[in-house]
């Protein structure tokens, strides 16, 4: 073990590498640590690494206000590379693959009677005017929150309702007929509208070299977390992990509350961000991902999200060429290893009537993964009523931090990563002149009930 630091920041992903980068800008003279336990960085945005033989999740579509979170923190260093080195674009082409053929949609088409159409025909197309009445009324306020089910008059066998199904599994919900009815409006708009995609292997490289290369910071990957306590008397944190124990002042949970509480004991959770991770359940995606061959990169033209109805599954082609399938299942389902396994059959099928459409695809390697996804937020009409406690000002501490898409009251994880991770730095370095200005959470809320 080490000197004892100042901050231990837990998690190299997005969260924890944005909040490790602002803090060596605004408060240099800290004493820091960022540990991740994978052997790369990046967590559900990271990209296939052939190095390491890991490949990504497909996950890697954030919203408009991280991508500009994320190029001012890499401006603080004038040198450094912007985000365009990422190759970012919006997300704007969605595809629907039946009958052998693709139909392509613009993304603002969706969630609206034209997306309908594409996924379940001219019956979904005529009652999908249940669900525009249901927008409406959610939008002028004239509906309290409450579930789907009870908010909207359709079945689970309506046309509707199918389609509906098929597109939350898009934008991480699982079962529309548990979710809270703004929150599944809110994800739908802002999967139609505020995503970009884009390669973020030099962005997320450059920030992890500003920190391995500073004076009084590091980084440390294959590091899993075995437990930490905190002592009292000394007034500091043992972190164990299995690439060595660290001591610090500060520590900084940058993971999700499902995969931090494996470590972190429940006694020195803050109560209500307790009940929400023990209350609630992640969403989880069964994932196959392939590389496509260099000369199919320039040949084959592949909507970047594209949607087989019949199997339930998503493919996504991500700027760096992997090509990832996805079943999004419930938390409770991924615990069942007969359900898992009959997710990778759908996926592999999905593989094969995608290949059929399109005969000069051609990919290597193969990866099935299975992974609790954070950034689908608690949807259920109770969890909605806990959001406001998820204020970074309610939750942390002077000496125990959170940071990440589940940590915030708002229904956007990414606003949530830029809330948590400029109050952190705020906090640290007493800063009155942070450089961003961000949407805050009481306009972000004011725009969901506008929605």
């Amino acid at each position: 073990m080490t000197d004892v630091l100042d901050v231990l920041i837990a998690g190299a992903g997005t969260a924890g590498i944005l909040t490790a980068a602002r803090l060596i800008h605004d408060k240099p003279e800290l004493n820091i640590a960022l540990i991740e336990k994978e052997q790369i960085p990046g967590g559900r945005i990271r990209s296939v690494s052939e190095e390491h033989n890991l490949w990504g999740y497909g996950l890697s579509h954030i919203s408009k206000d991280l991508v500009q979170y994320w190029d001012q923190t890499l401006k603080l260093d004038p040198e450094s590379v912007d985000i365009s080195e990422a190759n970012v674009a919006p997300l704007n082409r969605i595809g629907v693959l039946a009958a052998a053929k693709i139909s392509e949609l613009d993304v603002n088409d969706w969630f609206s009677k034209k997306g309908a159409r594409a996924i379940g025909g001219g019956a979904a197309a005529r009652d999908w005017k249940s669900i525009d009445a249901l927008s409406e009324s959610m939008a002028s306020g004239k509906k309290k929150e409450q579930s789907f089910q009870v908010a909207w008059n359709g079945t689970r066998k309506s046309p509707a309702g199918i389609v509906i199904q098929h597109m939350a599994a898009s934008f991480g919900i699982p079962d529309v007929w548990s979710s809270s009815t703004q929150a599944l409006l809110f994800r739908a708009q802002q999967f139609s509208s505020d995503l970009m995609v884009g390669d973020w292997n030099a962005p997320l490289e450059t920030l992890i070299s500003r920190i391995k290369n500073h004076e009084h910071a590091d980084y440390h990957d294959d590091c899993t977390i075995i437990g930490a306590s905190y002592q009292t008397e000394e007034k500091h944190w043992i972190v164990s992990t299995r690439g060595g124990t660290f001591a610090a002042k500060t520590l900084i949970v940058a993971q999700a509350p499902w995969d931090a509480l494996k470590w972190l004991p429940k006694s020195y959770w803050p109560t209500d961000l307790l009940q929400l991770a023990i209350k609630t359940k992640p969403t989880s995606v069964v994932i196959l991902s392939e590389l496509l061959e260099p000369e199919c990169m320039g040949q084959v033209d592949l909507p970047q999200v594209t949607l087989i109805p019949a199997e339930g599954v998503q493919i996504y082609l991500l700027p760096s060429g992997e090509l990832c399938y996805q079943a999004t299942i419930d938390f409770e389902t991924s615990l069942q290893a007969p359900d898992v396994g009959k997710a990778v059959r759908r996926l592999k099928r999905a593989r094969k009537k995608l290949k059929s459409a399109v005969p000069n695809l051609e990919s290597t390697g193969e990866h099935i993964a299975l992974l609790s996804v954070g950034w689908a937020q608690p949807m259920g009409f109770t969890d909605q009523r806990m959001r406001p406690k998820m204020d970074p000002k309610n939750l942390n501490s002077e000496t125990l931090m959170f940071c990440g898409d589940a940590y915030g009251s708002s229904l956007s994880g990414d606003q949530n990563i830029i809330e948590s991770s400029l109050s952190i730095a705020h906090s640290l370095s007493n800063s009155q002149d942070q450089e961003l200005t961000t949407v805050s959470s009481n306009e972000q809320e004011a725009g969901e009930d506008e929605r």
